[in-house]
C-alpha cells in the first residue's frame, strides 16, 4: 500500500508537469494571451519544484536515518503523525528498523562485554593487537606473566624479553611457539598460540600465552619419582637377599665376636658357603645387567637418517617375528598401501622398535586360542605415515597403561622393563611418537607415528 501511495504522489506531480507543458505548447501555438503562457510556464516550474522537493524531502529523511544508524545514534525521534501518509508509513518502517538495529547492537555489546569478562578472568594470558601493533585488549593473566600493568603496543614486550617480542612479531595464525623468557620472577617457559579474525576495520591477531614451566617441572618431578620408585624396587629386590645370605654365611664362620676354628668346619658347611657365594655372584651379575640396561637407555646412538621403504621394513620385521620360538600358534598379517611408503629414518633403530613391539604382542598371546598379530603401514592423503602393531591378547588394564612406558616397569617375571621406554625414546629422536590404545580382553594397538 505504501508503495502505491508513493507512486501516486510522484505520478501526480509528473502528470502536472506534463499537463502544464502541453498547455504551454498549445498556448504558444494558438497565440493565446501572454498571461496564459506565463501561467502555464509557472505551472510547469511549480510542478517540477514540487516533485524535486518531495523526492528530496524523502531522501533527506532516509539519509538522516542511515547516518544515525551508522553513527550508532539510536535516540532518533521521528514525528508520530506527519500529514503525508507516505512519510508517516516511512517513519513507521524506520522506527521498526531502528529498534531492530538497536537490539542487535545491544546484543553485540553484551556479547563483547561477556567475552571480555571471560578473557579478563581466564587463567591463560591473552591479548590481541591490530596490524600496526597496537594492543586492543590484554587480560590480567598476561599482564601478570609479563609484569606490565600498562600494555598498549607489542613493542613494549622488548623490555620484557627480546625473544618474546620477536616471537609475537613473527608468529602467524594457527602457529604455536615455545619461548623461554626472563622475567622479574625468573625464567619462564611460555607457550604462545595465535589465531586471527577480522573486525569491521582490519584483521586482529589474538594470542594465548601460557607459562608451562611449572607444568613441565611437575611432569619432570613425577617422571623422576616414578623412575626412583622402580629403581629402588629393583635394587632392593636384588640387594636384600644378598645381605640376608651374606649374614647367613657369616654365621658359619663366627661364634659371637670370634671366628670359629677351621677344624670345626665340615664338608656341608663348605658346600653351603660355596653355593651361597655363587648365588651372591649371580645376584651381582643381575644387578650389573640392570645397571647396563639403564646405560643403554641413556646412551642411544644418534639416528643415521636415510630414506627407508616402510613396506619392506614391516615385511622384514614380520618375517623375523615368524621365526621366533613362540610364534607357531600365532597368525600374522601384514597390511600395506599399494604404493611404496617411504620416510626418512634410521632403519636399524626403527627395526628395533617394531621387533620389540612384535615380541611384546607375541608374549601377550601365549596360551591364547586364535591368536593374531597384525602389522599395518598407513599413509593417507599425503599425511605423515604411521605403523600399527595390533594383537587380540588380554589387553592392558587402565591401572597400568599409564606406567608401561616408565623405565624398568614390567609386569613379566623375566622382563627388563626398558623395551617400551627405549622404543618411545627412539621415536622421539626421530621427531615422532609411540602411543598405545587397549581394550581389555579384546585388543591392544601400539601406534608408531613419524
Amino acid at each position: 500500500m505504501r508503495d502505491k501511495l508513493f507512486t501516486l504522489q510522484i505520478g501526480y506531480r509528473i502528470l502536472l508537469i506534463v499537463f502544464f507543458s502541453v498547455a504551454t505548447g498549445w498556448a504558444l501555438r494558438s497565440e493565446d494571451p501572454s498571461w496564459i503562457i506565463v501561467l502555464s510556464v509557472l505551472g510547469v516550474i511549480a510542478a517540477a519544484v514540487s516533485l524535486v522537493a518531495y523526492v528530496g524531502r524523502v531522501n533527506r529523511k532516509v539519509r538522516y536515518f542511515f547516518e544515525s544508524v551508522r553513527n550508532e545514534d539510536f535516540t532518533l525521534h521521528l514525528p508520530e503523525n506527519p500529514g503525508d501518509p507516505v512519510i508517516r508509513e516511512l517513519y513507521r518502517q524506520m522506527e521498526e528498523v531502528n529498534l531492530m538495529v538497536r537490539q542487535v547492537h545491544m546484543n553485540a555489546r553484551q556479547m563483547e562485554q561477556y567475552f571480555q569478562g571471560m578473557m579478563e578472568h581466564a587463567a591463560t594470558g591473552m591479548f590481541s593487537f591490530n596490524p600496526d601493533g597496537f594492543v586492543v585488549h590484554a587480560n590480567a593473566a598476561f599482564r601478570r606473566i609479563t609484569g606490565r600493568e600498562v600494555f598498549t603496543h607489542i613493542r613494549q614486550l622488548e623490555q620484557v624479553d627480546p625473544a618474546l617480542y620477536k616471537a609475537v612479531r613473527e608468529i602467524r595464525p594457527s602457529e604455536h611457539r615455545l619461548v623461554t623468557v626472563r622475567t622479574e620472577r625468573g625464567n619462564a617457559q611460555l607457550s604462545v598460540r595465535a589465531v586471527s579474525f577480522r573486525n569491521k576495520e582490519h584483521e586482529i591477531m589474538l594470542l594465548a600465552v601460557q607459562d608451562i614451566h611449572q607444568v613441565l617441572d611437575e611432569k619432570e618431578l613425577d617422571s623422576w619419582l616414578k623412575l626412583i620408585r622402580v629403581l629402588t624396587h629393583e635394587i632392593m629386590n636384588s640387594v636384600a637377599p644378598v645381605i640376608s645370605l651374606a649374614d647367613s654365611l657369616a654365621g658359619y664362620f663366627r661364634k659371637g665376636d670370634k671366628p670359629v676354628d677351621p677344624s670345626q668346619l665340615d664338608t656341608k658347611t663348605i658346600q653351603n658357603t660355596i653355593r651361597g657365594l655363587e648365588i651372591i655372584r649371580e645376584q651381582g651379575r643381575g644387578l650389573a645387567s640392570f645397571v647396563e640396561s639403564y646405560r643403554k637407555l641413556t646412551r642411544l646412538p644418534e639416528p643415521e637418517i636415510r630414506k627407508v621403504n616402510l613396506n619392506e621394513l614391516a615385511g622384514d620385521c614380520l618375517m623375523l617375528a615368524r621365526a621366533m620360538e613362540n610364534a607357531s600358534h600365532i597368525r600374522f598379517s601384514l597390511y600395506c598401501p599399494d604404493v611404496e611408503t617411504q620416510w626418512l629414518a634410521d632403519e636399524n633403530l626403527l627395526k628395533q622398535v617394531l621387533v620389540n613391539l612384535l615380541q611384546n604382542a607375541m608374549q601377550a598371546l601365549e596360551g591364547r586360542v586364535n591368536a593374531k598379530v597384525e602389522l599395518h603401514v598407513k599413509q593417507e592423503n599425503g599425511q605423515k605415515p604411521e605403523i600399527l602393531v595390533r594383537d587380540n591378547g588380554p589387553g592392558i588394564s587402565p591401572e597400568i597403561i599409564t606406567q608401561i612406558f616408565v623405565p624398568f616397569f614390567t609386569t613379566r617375571q623375566n622382563g627388563s622393563g626398558i623395551g617400551l621406554s627405549l622404543s618411545r625414546q627412539i621415536m622421539r629422536m626421530h621427531g615422532g611418537s609411540l602411543t598405545v590404545h587397549s581394550v581389555p580382553d579384546k585388543e591392544t594397538v601400539f601406534c608408531v607415528r613419524f
